[in-house]
């Protein structure tokens, strides 16, 4: 009689294999959450980034212009509102901030008129820049109206950022008998989607030239 040697089974028992692929689904369960987790830092990051890159070149903007304020040539006196006392003006509540420079010697539009000012009549806070060219200066008011010919526009792309703060002081400094005039901006921006990211800048500068 012939014994046939059976050899024995060396594969997976079911218990082993439902232990496995429970571990593999914990496994895969984690690595998918670590991913999320880093898509949603990676998102956030660029997002923050886009908020600073934006804030930084507008207030490099603002600065760069603010620092022709006053400029009138070789007139030897300093460009200003029209009833202005101060090469930079401010309003009242601080939230407005202007300023004139002449452009040309001679023409309809020599002088330059700059308002910023923050505008909360919409859903949206926006920090509005209005500019107008004239023969002679403005008053600051004349200067920050907006009209279909000289219309004041948002300097952030209000469907991304919103302004939670603008707002310019002052501060009179005396060295000798020299006395110099130190205008200080702050600026704060926030994103819609975001409101929890908030980025702000400030930055001083003194008047060009004194009246």
């Amino acid at each position: 009689m012939v014994f046939l040697r059976v050899k024995p089974h060396t594969g997976m028992t079911l218990p082993e294999m439902i232990v496995t692929l429970f571990l593999s689904s914990l496994l895969i369960l984690s690595l998918a959450q670590i991913v999320s987790t880093q898509l949603v830092n990676t998102q956030r990051l660029n997002r923050r980034i886009y908020l600073q890159r934006q804030l930084l070149t507008v207030i490099q903007m603002i600065r760069n212009d603010m620092r022709r304020a006053g400029y009138n040539m070789n007139t030897g006196h300093s460009a200003v509102f029209r009833q202005g006392n101060h090469v930079i003006s401010l309003s009242l509540s601080a939230d407005q901030m202007g300023y004139v420079y002449r452009l040309s010697p001679a023409g309809p539009g020599q002088f330059r008129q700059v308002v910023f000012k923050l505008s909360e009549s919409e859903h949206v806070a926006r920090l509005l820049l209005c500019e107008k060219s004239a023969a002679i200066p403005l008053t600051m008011a004349e200067a920050a109206q907006s009209d279909r010919q000289s219309p004041c526009f948002s300097v952030f792309d209000s469907e991304q950022i919103r302004v939670d703060e603008f707002h310019v002081s002052t501060t009179q400094t005396v060295r000798g008998k020299t006395t110099s005039r130190q205008v200080s901006v702050v600026l704060g921006v926030s994103l819609i989607d975001m409101p929890s990211m908030h980025e702000s800048v400030h930055f001083s500068l003194t008047e060009r030239n004194a009246l």
